[in-house]
C-alpha cells in the first residue's frame, strides 16, 4: 500500500510541474539578430544620453508573463521587450527603456503593449529602434 501511495505522489508531482516556462527555454543565443540589435541600441542610446553606451552584461527576465532582456552599461540599465517571431524565436521588438535612477527597482521597463515605459520617479528614457519591429 505504501508503494502505491509513493507512486501516486511521484506521479502527482511530475504532473504538476510546469515544463513549458519560456524563461527556462530562452537563452541569449535564442534571440534573433541579438548582436545587431544590441549594437543599434548602443548607438541610439549613446546619442540620446550623450554618454558612450557599451553593454557588458545581459540577463533574461520574465516579468508578469512577458520576456525581457536587461542589459547593463556602467550605471545604466536598459530593459528591452522580447516577443516571439514566426519561427518561435525571441527577438527585440523595438522598445527599450533605460535608466540610471531606477535601476534597482521595477520602474522603467517597457509595457507589454510595446508603446511606453512603466513609471520611474526619476529619468527614464524610451528608445524605439525601428529595424526590430515585428
Amino acid at each position: 500500500m505504501r508503494k502505491y501511495l509513493a507512486c501516486i505522489c511521484v506521479i502527482l508531482c511530475i504532473a504538476c510541474t510546469d515544463s513549458t516556462d519560456d524563461n527556462d527555454q530562452v537563452t541569449i543565443d535564442n534571440i534573433a539578430n541579438f548582436e545587431a540589435s544590441i549594437q543599434l541600441l548602443e548607438i541610439s542610446l549613446s546619442a540620446v544620453e550623450e554618454v558612450p553606451m557599451k553593454y557588458q552584461e545581459h540577463q533574461l527576465l520574465k516579468i508578469e508573463g512577458e520576456m525581457y532582456l536587461r542589459s547593463r552599461s556602467g550605471n545604466y540599465v536598459t530593459t528591452s521587450l522580447l516577443k516571439k517571431d514566426t519561427n518561435q524565436n525571441f527577438k527585440l521588438v523595438g522598445i527599450s527603456c533605460t535608466t540610471s535612477d531606477c535601476s534597482s527597482t521595477d520602474g522603467c521597463i517597457p509595457n507589454s503593449d510595446g508603446k511606453s515605459c512603466t513609471k520611474c520617479k526619476y529619468k527614464c528614457t524610451k528608445t524605439v529602434t525601428g529595424g526590430n519591429q515585428q
